[in-house]
């Protein structure tokens, strides 16, 4: 029998090491998360920050809508926050609920199914001043044609 070069027995076994960490890594390695804005943008306000997105997996075909509202703690306004509801169309619908300071809500996941379709979203988002007693609500919307 001939005996293998000290070399090649080095690259057969950094290639026998190489392949299962290729494997394992091949799933998350391709995929791609868009992010899809509300109308007038993901995020809107200043005192209160209110912002919403569809996130959609392009490898796995399935979307989300997130949804979050922050009291600006450094414009010297004492607010509360809170979201009422999330929801896709089609798809499905979280609710919320109040803080002092800052809430993220987010539908769970929808699938696609087959073809091409728009999928709406929406939150409603209140607040309300500490101080005044002074209140207010939102609702933010968007649509997207995605899968």
């Amino acid at each position: 029998m001939k005996a293998m070069p000290k070399n090649s027995f080095r690259l057969l076994a950094v290639g026998a090491l190489a392949v299962p960490a290729i494997a394992i890594a091949s799933p998350n390695a391709h995929a791609t998360i868009h992010h899809y804005p509300a109308i007038g943008g993901t995020c809107v306000g200043s005192a209160v920050l209110r912002c919403l997105e569809l996130r959609y997996d392009d490898d796995l075909r399935r979307y989300r809508a997130y949804a979050e509202v922050t009291d600006n703690v450094n414009d010297n306004i004492d607010a509360w926050v809170g979201i009422d509801f999330v929801y896709t169309n089609p798809g499905s619908s979280a609710r919320g609920t109040t803080t002092d300071t800052k809430i993220v809500v987010s539908t769970p996941l929808a699938n696609c199914g087959t073809g091409t379709r728009v999928v709406e979203f929406a939150a409603r988002f209140f607040w309300g001043n500490h101080a005044t007693g002074a209140t207010a609500s939102e609702v933010r919307n968007g649509s997207v044609r995605i899968c």
